[in-house]
């Protein structure tokens, strides 16, 4: 195979590596795959993540203000990858400050944020939030 030589050698060897960085990493963009090890104060920092838990949240009722994004000050362990019916999630878990036994939520965010589901746990009840599909009940519930 003959060398290319010279400024227009150059320039296309740069647009060859361009191109193959381009493709190599193209499709797994920084919001295309959940990243593991944040905290959800951490995660909800991104505008995306923050819109997505405001949507799956609503407008919660006096016992369930502490899930409200400006809210949010309990402890939670640092998230993880899961994957459900094909498709990749980042969990993440946060409790109620100071009550953590009787009050536990889980969430489930789609990757970029654009989408998030969760599950409140307290005594004797489970109550899902953000409409999760079958699978994604199965997970959030455990069952």
């Amino acid at each position: 195979m003959p060398m290319i030589s010279g400024s227009w050698g150059l320039r296309l060897a740069a647009r060859l590596l361009a191109l193959a960085l381009l493709l190599a990493g193209g499709s797994q963009g920084a919001s295309a795959q959940p990243v593991e090890g944040r905290h959800l104060s951490d995660i909800l920092q991104d505008p995306a993540y923050r819109r997505a838990w405001s949507r799956m949240i609503g407008n919660p009722g006096p016992r369930e203000r502490w899930l409200r994004a400006d809210k949010l000050a309990g402890p939670g362990g640092p998230s993880t990858q899961v994957w459900i019916a094909g498709r990749s999630y980042e969990r993440a878990d946060t409790c109620k400050r100071h009550d953590c036994g009787d009050n536990q939520f889980q969430v489930l965010f789609a990757p970029g944020g654009t989408r998030a589901v969760g599950v409140l746990r307290q005594p004797g009840r489970a109550r899902l939030f953000g409409s999760p599909t079958a699978a994604e009940r199965r997970t959030l519930l455990g069952v």
